[in-house]
Parts: C-alpha cells; structure tokens; sequence
C-alpha cells in the first residue's frame, strides 16, 4: 500500500515524462527499435474544489497528429524532475540514479479519448498546462489517455517492484 502512494504522489507531482513506443510495426528481426519523447501529462484538474477531480488516477496526454490510433506506451517519470526538489533528505541531494530517488515506468495503451472522457482530459490538461490553450489547431492535437497495465516503480534499495 505504502509504494502504491508513492506511485500515486510521484504521478500526481510530476508535470511530464518521457512516452517509449516502438518506432515502426516491423519485426523485431528487421530492426526494430524503441523511440521516446518528452511528453505533457495530467492526472486532474489543479485547484478543484472536488478533491476527487485534483487526482483522478487517469493519466491525460494532448498528442500532436490526431491519426486516432492506440498504441502500446510506457511513461516514465522520475523524483528527481520534480520541481520543487524532494530527490534529497536532510538538505542533502541524491543522484537521480540512486535508488531512494523514486522512478517508475507506467505501461498500458495510449488511446484517443472521446465525448466525456475528451472533455475531462482536456480539463486537466488545460489546468496544468494552460500554455496548452494556445497551441495551433492545425497541429491536430488529440487528447490521449494511457490505459493502465502494469506500474513499476523503484523507490528504494532491494529493487522495484510492480504494483
């Protein structure tokens, strides 16, 4: 339960992450490889006054191209990217390699959202990132949801663990 709320804390404080997907539908004998990018992320809608909507447990994407496609995804967050510095106890810092600076991936399928779904993700992200507002239609971004299969997370020593 413990590393669960470590999960949820890391997910809800973490403002983006980086999205790892395999780069072309070839067989892994013909090449095929892995590609990653820096991606925006809400999980709510900051300052709500309905506790329940500032941290939903859905993770929101607003993915440039709108082909409206799912496709299998890992998001990968880490303490040490937080803002406000809490990869350190005791005014000290750690590396972001070490153990005690929590990581975890979060594996599942990042699917197109629609109707009332869209609208909540939008919400959020529109919240957390407002700059979001401004970006070009003509980009043809879609608001995404990574559906959850599996989370790993690491958040100490003896290693990490798959919640």
């Amino acid at each position: 339960r413990a590393r669960a709320e470590v999960a949820r804390w890391l997910l809800h404080e973490s403002r983006w992450g980086y999205i790892s997907e395999f780069a072309d539908a070839a067989p892994p004998a013909a090449g095929r490889h892995v590609s990653g990018g820096v991606f925006s992320f809400s999980d709510g809608i900051v300052d709500s006054q309905v506790p329940a909507e500032r941290s939903t447990g859905r993770l929101f994407f607003y993915i440039m191209g709108g082909g409206g496609q799912s496709f299998n995804a890992t998001l990968t967050v880490s303490e040490a990217a937080l803002a406000n510095g809490t990869c350190g106890f005791a005014g000290t810092f750690l590396d972001p390699e070490d153990p005690r600076c929590a990581k975890l991936s979060a594996l599942g399928t990042m699917t197109p959202s629609a109707g009332a779904s869209a609208a909540t993700g939008l919400a959020a992200l529109y919240s957390r990132h407002p700059q979001m507002r401004a970006w070009p239609t003509s980009h043809r971004f879609v608001v995404h949801e990574l559906l959850l299969r599996d989370v790993w997370l690491l958040d100490g020593y003896g290693g990490g663990v798959s919640l």
